[in-house]
């Protein structure tokens, strides 16, 4: 699972988009076989928001909203509250973080859209969500996060078993990826839980985002490289409202190679070690 819970942030209006996220928020990154889609005309914040019916936690399920719904606009923290108001489900994204979210129209026949993700101040988030019982650590963000925003469509990608054989094939469905152009994203891991749980858990720089449908699921996912740049995914269950962990190796897989995708479109070229 490793950055599920930055996915899941992220998500959120504190840490990134729904999953812009997404941000979770938050998780969507051309790529020689895909075409980014097109921006449209988008709907305006007149329009209303309309939460996504499949996100479980109501502040992820309006942000997961406007992506989906290719909304366009700026939604101030108390319009999002005010939107919140009367739903019997408690959220458990830290809105006192955020100032404002964003999204604009992107460039015509490149990206779909840029996303804004302003908080109140820069700082640590603590993570809402659990591994195994435990909180794992904090979200530091800088005081703004832009996002570039591409729409992928459906993908269909190869597993690889343990010990290189070629294993079944997977499919996702309306995948749409963000790259970080301005500000930072870092997970930090609490030292004890990093000891712990090894190579599994790592502090890690994110570099982007990723939402996509999986087997009917909606799962936001954090992309990213640790310290010594090895490659680094965490997929978090918005369906469900949980970290994906330990992290699917379907999932794995997927996040080596939505992060490729992403860096080519964002025009970056770090290479990882293993890792997904």
């Amino acid at each position: 699972m490793r950055i599920a819970t930055a996915a899941a942030v992220a998500l959120a209006p504190v840490a990134a988009a729904a999953v812009a996220l997404a941000p979770v928020a938050a998780a969507a990154v051309a790529l020689a076989a895909e075409e980014p889609g097109g921006g449209g005309a988008g709907r305006s914040p007149e329009a209303g928001l309309l939460p996504s019916p499949e996100v479980q936690d109501p502040a992820l399920a309006l942000l997961v909203g406007i992506i989906r719904k290719d909304c366009y606009g700026a939604w101030p923290r108390a319009e999002l509250e005010r939107e919140l108001r009367g739903n019997p489900r408690k959220t458990r994204v830290p809105f006192e973080s955020l100032s404002e979210f964003r999204r604009r129209a992107g460039a015509s026949g490149r990206s779909v859209a840029t996303v804004n993700v302003i908080l109140a101040r820069a700082g640590a988030v603590r993570i809402p969500y659990d591994i195994l019982g435990y909180h794992p650590g904090k979200l530091r963000l800088s005081g703004e996060l832009e996002l570039v925003e591409w729409r992928l469509g459906s993908i269909r990608y190869g597993v690889r078993e343990r010990g290189g054989r070629d294993g079944p094939f997977e499919d996702l469905e309306d995948v749409t990826v963000w790259g970080v152009r301005r500000g930072r994203a870092r997970m930090d891991v609490d030292g004890w839980l990093d000891a712990l749980m090894g190579s599994r858990l790592d502090d890690t720089e994110i570099v982007g985002f990723a939402l996509f449908r999986h087997r009917g699921r909606s799962v936001a996912m954090a992309l990213g490289y640790n310290d010594h740049g090895r490659g680094y995914s965490g997929a978090f269950d918005l369906t469900e409202d949980r970290i994906l962990f330990p992290h699917p190796p379907e999932f794995q897989a997927a996040g080596a190679m939505l992060r490729a995708r992403l860096e080519r479109l964002m025009g970056t070229t770090r290479r990882p070690t293993i890792g997904g």
